[in-house]
């Protein structure tokens, strides 16, 4: 069963459903042909607060069937011709079914009667893939981390016990509504952390609002320049660098637990920057890591859509129910009127 939730308030007439093709390196094993001699669809408006694992339990309208017949789906091999893939999972409608926006869809199909193109054995315990594209629903999205120094990607200066530069990293993630962990729902969560400084000295982790991809040159410094604008730093945090490689981290710039900070749409797009630096374990000079900016990025949307699969109606299903933010469970869908 496919249960959608997202065309509440939106009443329309299907005549058909299509999926199209997942943009996927299609092999033997996620792209084999196969057909049924048999599938059939039946639709029934739900409400995907209360979901079950029969059909008949989840219709809040009388059932219409609307699709039955055989189906076959040729063989995929590497990505499909065109991007996004071609609508070519089609299901025509024998009859129109009405929905009037009130309560949500549940789609229920039902394949019987399956073949792959091989002659392969494939029985209820065997699955093939056959990749759809679908929505990237992720429970988190993190901003993209843009490195500069001295030594790029490599580093920044090397401590005199290493053989590696300094690295520093600064991770901003947004959380959705839908994540395991409650308490991270709907909230950002910002830490920097570095490596390859001094092992058991203090350093020190900077984060700023502002910086450069030039830096500036800071004294008595030559293996690498402070990329932070000194005038607009948000938080200097000190830790001693421990264990393998030399890291010291985590440290939150908000102060707060586990550093999540609830949404707030206005700050997406925000730059912030970091580096770190210390003091060589041998010669004590000053010493910078490399820098990194990010942006905060935007948190996930709740996609209202889940499936429920039983491989055989007397087994227990596979799957559960959702709103699942796994995008195998979240097709792309094409309802025609």
């Amino acid at each position: 069963m496919l249960f959608d939730g997202e065309l509440r308030n939106a009443a329309i007439g299907i005549k058909e459903i299509a999926f199209r093709d997942d943009y996927y390196a299609h092999t033997l094993h996620t792209g084999m042909g196969r057909s049924w001699s048999q599938v059939t669809i039946d639709m029934a408006m739900c409400d995907t607060a209360n979901l079950s694992s029969i059909f008949a339990n989840n219709a809040k309208s009388l059932p219409t069937r609307v699709f039955s017949g055989a189906l076959a789906w040729p063989t995929l091999t590497g990505h499909p011709t065109m991007l996004p893939g071609p609508w070519v999972k089609v299901f025509p409608f024998s009859t129109t079914w009405a929905y009037n926006g009130t309560l949500d869809i549940c789609i229920d199909y039902d394949f019987n009667g399956g073949t792959l193109a091989n002659n392969a054995k494939w029985t209820n315990k065997d699955a093939y893939d056959y990749f759809i594209d679908a929505y990237p629903t992720d429970t988190r999205v993190g901003g993209t981390q843009i490195f500069h120094g001295n030594g790029g990607n490599s580093g920044g200066c090397v401590d005199g016990a290493n053989t590696l530069g300094g690295l520093n990293f600064l991770h901003c993630i947004g959380y959705g509504p839908n994540h395991h962990v409650l308490s991270y729902r709907n909230k950002f969560q910002l830490y920097t952390f570095s490596y390859y400084t001094a092992q058991g000295s203090p350093v020190a982790n900077i984060v700023s609002f502002k910086g450069s991809a030039a830096g500036i040159t800071f004294p008595s410094v030559v293996c690498n320049k402070l990329h932070l604008d000194p005038t607009r730093y948000l938080m200097i945090g000190v830790s001693n660098a421990n264990g393998p490689g030399a890291w010291s981290g985590y440290f939150y710039p908000s102060k707060t637990p586990e550093g999540l900070i609830p949404y707030n749409s206005a700050y997406v797009g925000l730059k912030l920057w970091a580096q770190a630096l210390w003091n060589d374990s041998r010669t004590g000079a000053i010493r910078l890591t490399r820098a990194v900016n990010t942006a905060i990025p935007w948190v996930p949307r709740g996609v209202n859509r889940s499936a429920l699969i039983q491989p055989l109606t007397h087994m227990k299903n596979s799957t559960g129910y959702g709103p699942y933010t796994d995008e195998a469970y979240n097709p792309i869908i094409r309802y025609s009127n």
